[in-house]
């Protein structure tokens, strides 16, 4: 390894370091954020229903 890439090695470690505390800060508000809301009674639905495709009425 060259002298540059040391250097840009020095400089960047600390950055990516510091992304990495912000990340965690992120997920835990995320997550108690997620508890607040199943608190005040607000679910998580899955989109996907049971029972099929509804059909169209015939009729027109």
């Amino acid at each position: 390894m060259n002298l540059k890439s040391i250097g840009t090695l020095i400089l960047i470690l600390p950055l990516l370091l510091t992304l990495q505390g912000c990340a965690a800060v992120v997920v835990a508000g995320a997550a108690a954020g997620g508890y607040i809301a199943y608190e005040k009674g607000y679910r998580v639905r899955n989109p996907v229903t049971k029972g099929g495709v509804k059909k169209e009425s015939s009729d027109k």
